[in-house]
């Protein structure tokens, strides 16, 4: 896994520098990303779509990507090089990413903010409280 920054020039980092973390788990952050393997196959791609975006912490995306965002400044962009267990691993994704797939990925952090979860988002524990809740503060409204 190397960490590369055009800011001003490229730079080749090892991952222990990655880990620096600029973004916190639970953010949202909004990022154009341009994917692909080593050989140069494009696996997508949001560049002339809406930005992508995902939640820190969350294991949404890719170890290697989601340690690449979570170093880089909003506004920067950078080329993140993830070996495969960095990746998609042995097992690969689909048709588009063989196993052991070396990837590269060319992304921009657009913005980030604070995740606020939806509701229904909320795992099943955490949903029969909150229901439990609003039935009881509907019920005392009722009374």
């Amino acid at each position: 896994f190397f960490f590369s920054s055009r800011r001003r020039h490229t730079r080749f980092l090892p991952v222990s520098w990655a880990r620096r973390c600029v973004q916190e788990t639970g953010q949202q952050v909004h990022i154009h990303v341009f994917a692909k393997l080593e050989d140069g196959t494009v696996i997508s791609s949001s560049v002339n779509e809406n930005p992508f975006k995902f939640v820190l912490g969350r294991n949404e995306v890719t170890r290697g990507l989601e340690i690449g965002v979570r170093s880089m400044k909003v506004g920067e962009n950078a080329i993140i090089y993830c070996e495969p267990q960095y990746g998609y691993g042995q097992k690969g994704f689909g048709k588009k990413v063989p196993s052991n797939a070396k990837l590269v990925y060319d992304i921009v952090l657009l913005a980030t903010k604070i995740y606020e979860e939806n509701h229904w988002e909320v795992q099943d524990p955490k949903r029969r409280e909150l229901s439990s809740s609003l039935r009881v503060q509907g019920l005392s409204l009722i009374h």
